[in-house]
């Protein structure tokens, strides 16, 4: 007898040229996939779909044609058979070399009682069968979802093998937000593999160091194949190793440089047998020196090129002096691997490596046996400092695993206050955001200055907001650090804006709007704090500077957008997970879709930049 799924949303990302989606089930009419944001399409569907596990289904991915060229199409199989024999917590990750798909499932009991938009709706339950959406303490306190999966993996532990030379320290430092954990350290060249680097500017993060098989040295093989072995079957997550990075300087054949030492080639023949299936990225190093050597050949010949032309070029060389002797050694077609450059140019290299890091840790975490949903995808997201984007995604998936669905439930919210409910939800997004907060400055007066924020929904003036001047920004950063958010934004943070947060929950439209601007609002202002803070020395948070990213929000036209946007929804919408949906949409679109607040939050950071 064949299984029955129940399909009840699909989430489409990096789709980038991408015009438009649908999903094809046989003898029914095609599902267009509505865009969520930049390169993203995202839709829930009431009452579930129902697939046989014989079912054959597909995407059909439209890509816009260029220069008015024809459009062209690419269609994705959806075979039933593998998804139930992939499936983990109800999601299945569509494996494609471009585009992350996600294909979310609900059990059958609760599929049948999913209806549309506008009439009843069933939280989904764990494999277990409880509703997970809140879990109070003893003495009432509800638990925030990220602070249960950092005391299982506190921090995201990587081990980065490289020779002396190669750029790991500058690589590290840029990557996590760190001046200190260099991991050459001590005397050049020399490293503990076993010693375990950290840095007070980012807690979520653990390296350990590998200088790489200098000549000689013939123990430094066992001793790197013992830590992994070691490390890769500790029974507790929090000791595993989470992440390897392969660094490699790119070659210049022509300089007579070579790209490994004959004990890494040796390591690189044993690979499959040492690492087995731990997540591992290959990272060519000094990209820009390569472009640059192309760039200047091709000036002294005189010879018109673009941008596009280096790239290719450059890719050319990758795949002839990196790519294809570790595929010799390692007897592997196919290995994730990127060029990267700490130079500003190339910082989207950056950005690509750990986006591609976290999918691998995100793969691999879906193979283990497990109570629940692995806490390293989260943790990975939390300690990376240069994808706002990938903070943004970890930060609805741990929403939507709980507590955003809570404002659906309702009832799990008995007696206790609004702010109480909100907190935990606060707490969730500032943790995966991850600033440097040594006083906890996010988490007392910063809350009631978002309180207040969320207050002006209830502002019946409708009146659009001044473009923000260089005096409603950069005058705020220059009051005294020890001052507090409530003496320096009176006027969002006063007592009687945020009256209505000490009132007790009750599950009514009114309310329900709150909690979804509090969710935007909150993403947005830490989105705008993230650009403002990222690569100036990760210095600890100060209130001028919270001001100052509440300021530029507040005053923009995207802040007038969003509230009018929640305040427009149809009361229907609050009976359903579509509220989930528009929420997710709103946050995905990011602050930068206004480009007024856009350019005056690069200016911001900029003068930051030089002061």
């Amino acid at each position: 007898m064949a299984e029955t799924l129940h399909m009840s949303g699909i989430d489409i990302r990096n789709a980038q040229k991408i015009e438009s989606a649908q999903l094809i089930i046989r003898g029914q009419p095609p599902y267009n996939i509505p865009p969520c944001g930049e390169s993203a399409f995202r839709e829930l569907f009431n009452p579930a779909l129902q697939l046989s596990s014989r079912e054959l289904c597909s995407l059909i991915m439209t890509q816009r044609g260029f220069l008015g060229l024809r459009k062209t199409e690419e269609t994705i199989l959806i075979e039933s058979h593998q998804v139930l024999s992939k499936l983990r917590d109800f999601k299945y990750h569509l494996p494609h070399r471009r585009f992350s798909i996600v294909l979310d499932f609900v059990p059958s009991g609760v599929a049948t009682g999913v209806t549309r938009r506008g009439g009843p709706s069933t939280i989904p339950t764990t494999q277990s069968g409880s509703n997970e959406l809140l879990t109070p303490t003893s003495d009432g306190q509800l638990i925030p979802t990220t602070e249960e999966l950092l005391r299982q993996c506190p921090q995201f532990r990587i081990l980065v093998m490289g020779k002396s030379g190669v750029g790991k320290t500058t690589l590290i430092n840029r990557t996590f937000g760190i001046n200190e954990a260099s991991p050459e350290h001590e005397k050049r060249g020399i490293a503990d593999i076993n010693k375990e680097l950290t840095s007070e500017m980012n807690a979520r993060f653990i390296l350990h160091d590998s200088k790489g098989f200098e000549p000689g040295e013939n123990d430094n093989l066992a001793t790197v194949k013992q830590f992994i072995d070691r490390r890769k079957n500790h029974p507790e997550i929090k000791e595993q190793l989470h992440a390897v990075w392969l660094c490699f300087q790119i070659p210049l054949v022509s300089h007579g440089q070579r790209m490994m030492e004959t004990g890494m080639e040796q390591f690189l023949r044993e690979k499959r047998k040492i690492l087995g299936n731990v997540p591992t990225v290959f990272v060519f190093t000094k990209y820009d020196t390569l472009t640059e050597i192309i760039e200047s050949n091709w000036v002294d010949q005189q010879r018109d090129y673009s941008d596009k032309d280096v790239e290719v070029e450059a890719k050319k060389y990758l795949l002839s002096h990196c790519v294809t002797p570790i595929q010799n050694l390692t007897s592997e077609r196919d290995f994730p691997y990127i060029a990267v450059s700490t130079k500003i140019r190339y910082k989207t290299k950056l950005t690509d490596l750990v986006d591609m890091t976290h999918d691998k840790v995100t793969e691999h975490s879906e193979t283990q046996q497990g109570t629940g949903p692995s806490p390293v995808p989260t943790v990975t997201a939390m300690a990376q400092r240069v994808s706002p984007q990938m903070k943004i995604d970890e930060l609805i998936r741990v929403g939507k695993r709980r507590y955003w669905r809570a404002v659906i439930a309702g009832a799990d919210f008995p007696g206790l206050k609004i702010q109480d409910c909100l907190g935990v939800i606060h707490t969730d997004i500032v943790n995966v955001w991850n600033f440097r907060n040594p006083s906890e400055q996010l988490d007392r007066d910063f809350r009631e200055g978002m309180l207040g924020l969320v207050g002006l929904l209830d502002d019946p003036s409708g009146a659009q907001p001044h473009p923000p001047r260089r005096s409603d920004t950069m005058d705020a950063m220059e009051n005294e650090a020890g001052l507090s958010l409530v003496v320096l934004f009176p006027l969002i943070a006063g007592v009687a804006v945020v009256k209505w947060a000490y009132n007790t929950y009750c599950r009514v439209p009114e309310v329900q709007r709150k909690f979804m601007a509090y969710i935007v609002d909150l993403t947005h202002v830490l989105d705008i704090l993230f650009t403002l803070t990222a690569g100036k020395g990760e210095q600890a948070l100060t209130p001028r500077i919270m001001q100052c990213a509440i300021e530029l929000y507040r005053e923009s036209s995207r802040s007038t957008y969003v509230h009018e946007k929640i305040k427009n929804f149809p009361v229907s919408i609050f009976s359903n997970s579509g509220i989930i949906s528009e929420v997710e949409c709103l946050v995905r679109e990011r602050y930068i879709q206004d480009d007024r607040l856009r350019h005056e939050v690069e200016r911001v950071s900029k003068d930051r930049g030089g002061r």
